[in-house]
C-alpha cells in the first residue's frame, strides 16, 4: 500500500506539470462612445458572448470574451476556473481623465477536461463608468490586468 500511494504522489506532479492554457483571444470590449457620464453605465460581456450594456454606453464594434485553450490536460479532469481583477482601474493611451473599472469577471466554476486532454474556456467581465458627470472619456486605448487560474 504504501508503494502505490508514493507512486500516485510522483506520478500527479509529473502530469500537471505537462498541463498548459493559452490565451487565444484577450476579454475586449471593442468600441464604445460614452455619450453622457453624468450617471453610472455598465458594459457587460459574460463568458459565452452575451452583451448587455446601461445607460450611456454606445456601442459601436461589440467585443468579445477572452478564451482560453486548456491542453495536455488528464482526460475528463475538473478543472476549477478563477477569475481575478488585478487592476480595478483602467489605464488609457493617450491619458483620459475618465477611466472604467472592471467590476466583475464571468465564468463557468469548473469545466470537465474531453477525452483528447483539451477544453475551451470563456472569461467575461463588467465594465463600469464613474458617473461623475465631469470626467471625460477621450478617444483613447483602455487596458486592464486580471488574472484567471486553472486547478485540477
Amino acid at each position: 500500500m504504501k508503494l502505490i500511494l508514493i507512486f500516485c504522489f510522483l506520478i500527479l506532479p509529473s502530469m500537471s506539470l505537462l498541463a498548459e492554457v493559452v490565451n487565444i483571444r484577450p476579454l475586449s470590449f471593442g468600441r464604445v462612445v460614452i455619450s453622457n457620464n453624468a450617471t453610472v453605465g455598465e458594459y457587460t460581456i459574460d463568458y459565452l458572448g452575451n452583451i448587455t450594456a446601461t445607460n450611456h454606453f454606445r456601442i459601436i464594434e461589440a467585443g468579445s470574451p477572452a478564451e482560453f485553450l486548456l491542453f495536455n490536460y488528464p482526460a475528463n479532469a475538473q478543472v476549477f476556473i478563477t477569475p481575478t481583477v488585478i487592476q480595478a482601474s483602467t489605464s488609457s493611451t493617450p491619458f483620459s481623465t475618465g477611466q472604467f473599472t472592471l467590476v466583475n469577471l464571468t465564468s463557468p466554476g469548473s469545466i470537465f477536461i474531453r477525452t483528447d486532454g483539451t477544453a475551451e474556456v470563456g472569461i467575461g467581465g463588467t465594465l463600469r463608468t464613474s458617473g461623475s458627470g465631469s470626467m471625460n472619456y477621450s478617444d483613447a486605448d483602455y487596458t486592464i490586468n486580471l488574472q484567471v487560474s486553472f486547478d485540477f
